[in-house]
Formats: structure tokens, C-alpha cells, sequence
């Protein structure tokens, strides 16, 4: 069997009305870079391929395995995962025998971006790859989206064209950060750093340890407290406090709890601490919000 014709990308499934990207139905067609931004949905099957891509994408799967090779590292795309691709990155994408894979990849066209963004070409991000959570950046429309049970509106469409665009240059910043020799290196500590800082921000609601955070991706305590704090210029224990205080406050705003019941439910011992905290991080005092309840 050919390579192209063990590819299957069928249209989206529902009209656009603007017009922004374009619609195709393609089987055993030789593949185009894309003028246009698009929405594919894909059905893959005992095949490999190597090619570039031309325009910023976002990849995930509904069901299967697919297997990339980029930057001399290699990609394990599963469906609870995505990859965010750069522009003008090279890959070589393989489903082993047997393995059929569903997926979704949304494809932004340099060009859409450079309207949407009002910047030229070289400020978008170049020949990067990340992995990270697919609930972090696509939140609750994975299942719609691959189940085309979600109209996929121009809105919609653009909104996750920004989306996109901005997690993927705010990682390419992170990863120039990091004082590690070596592209791939940094964008694997990044990918690893993206699945610990959404494990952390899934546990508002209690304290967690640098060291189970650091074991959720796989980096020794020191490394992920170090890289941690070189990628995004705060430590773990500072970020997580945040994402409590956070989800502490909008508790007291929509719950009866008194500012103590709060302050244990999120794993708080010490009142006196949190009710510090919670006033340097907000300017107001746990009772201030409880007070404008009413």
C-alpha cells in the first residue's frame, strides 16, 4: 500500500461562513502545505512519512498511537496529549501495523496569523515542538471536537488559532530561558515542565510536595525546582500557592464557608499563614470577600 493512499482526510463537519480555512476531502492525493488555515480530521494506518510543517499546528488523537520523530527525539502522541508544532519543522510521523489512529490536527496558516497578531513572519515561533496536556490547552472540547459533535465556528476556529499561538510562544520563551545546551533538551524539559505545572494546577485544593510534582514528569526534585524556576521566573511552591489561593477565593465567594473552613479545605493548617497570604496575594483579607457576599 502507497503512503498516500493509507491517509485519510475527510472535510470538516460544518460549513464556515468566513471562509477562513480551507475545507478539503482528500484520499489518496499527494499533500499540499497549506495556504489556508484548516481543520482536518484524520483516520491513519501502517504508515511513515517524513515532511515539514509549513504553518503553526496543533495535533491530538482520538483513538491510537502516533509516533513522531522531531529534532532527533522522539514523540509519543496518545489522547491525552497534544503537539504544538512551529512553522518550517521538520518530522517524520509513523503508525505502526495493525494500530489505526483518529485524530484532529488543526493546521494556522502563517499568514492568518500575521493578520490576526499584526506581526511578520519571523516573530512566529520557528521549528519547535512541544508536548503537553490536552485538557491544558484545549480545556473541556477534545471529545467534541474529534466527535464532531461541536459546530466548529469561524469563532471557535480563531479562538483556538490564539489560542495555540500564544501557549506555543510563551513555551518558546521558556524553553530560551533554561541555561541547558541543546533545542531538543529544552524543549523536552518544557514539555515535561507543562505536564507538572497542569498536575499542579489540578490540585487546588491541596498541598503537594516539589517532590511528587517533580515524579509526576519525570525530573529529580532538584532538576524540576531549578528548571522550574528558570522557565517561568517563580518556584513550584510560590506557583502552586497561587493556583490555591486562587480557587480559596472563588470558594468564599460562592460557598457558606467561613474563612477558616476555606482555609482548611485547601490543605491549610495554619490560618494566620493563609490569611497572610491570601491578603498579600488579593489586598483584602479572607473576611472581605466573605463581607461581599451580601
Amino acid at each position: 500500500m502507497s503512503e498516500t493512499a493509507q491517509i485519510s482526510m475527510q472535510e470538516a463537519s460544518t460549513e464556515l461562513d468566513q471562509g477562513i480555512f480551507q475545507r478539503i476531502a482528500t484520499d489518496g492525493e499527494d499533500y499540499q502545505p497549506p495556504s489556508t488555515s484548516r481543520y482536518l480530521q484524520l483516520r491513519l494506518s501502517d504508515i511513515e512519512t517524513e515532511n515539514v510543517s509549513h504553518s503553526i499546528s496543533l495535533k491530538t488523537i482520538k483513538s491510537g498511537v502516533e509516533h513522531f520523530r522531531i529534532h532527533g527525539r522522539d514523540f509519543v502522541l496518545t489522547p491525552d496529549t497534544v503537539l504544538l508544532v512551529g512553522i518550517d519543522t521538520p518530522f517524520r510521523l509513523s503508525v505502526r501495523e495493525g494500530d489505526t489512529v483518529e485524530g484532529v490536527c488543526l493546521q494556522f496558516a502563517p499568514q492568518t496569523l500575521m493578520e490576526q497578531f499584526k506581526i511578520e513572519r519571523h516573530a512566529l515561533p520557528r521549528d519547535v515542538v512541544f508536548r503537553m496536556p490536552r485538557a491544558a490547552i484545549l480545556g473541556g472540547l477534545p471529545d467534541a471536537l474529534l466527535d464532531g459533535t461541536v459546530t466548529m465556528t469561524d469563532e471557535l476556529f480563531l479562538k483556538l488559532q490564539a489560542r495555540t499561538y500564544r501557549t506555543l510562544r510563551r513555551l518558546s520563551m521558556c524553553a530560551k530561558r533554561l541555561s541547558v545546551a541543546g533545542q531538543a533538551k529544552r524543549e523536552d524539559i518544557i514539555s515535561r515542565l507543562e505536564a507538572a505545572r497542569y498536575f499542579l494546577s489540578s490540585k487546588a485544593s491541596e498541598a503537594v510536595s516539589v517532590d511528587e510534582a517533580a515524579r509526576h514528569c519525570g525530573l529529580s526534585s532538584a532538576q524540576f525546582a531549578r528548571y522550574f524556576r528558570d522557565a517561568y521566573q517563580c518556584t513550584p511552591a510560590v506557583y502552586h500557592r497561587a493556583i490555591r489561593l486562587g480557587w480559596l477565593r472563588s470558594v468564599l465567594t460562592v460557598t457558606e464557608l467561613t474563612p477558616r473552613e476555606a482555609a482548611e479545605r485547601g490543605g491549610f493548617t495554619d490560618y494566620p499563614t493563609f490569611s497572610k497570604a491570601f491578603k498579600r496575594a488579593f489586598g483584602c483579607s479572607p473576611s472581605d470577600v466573605v463581607k461581599q457576599r451580601s
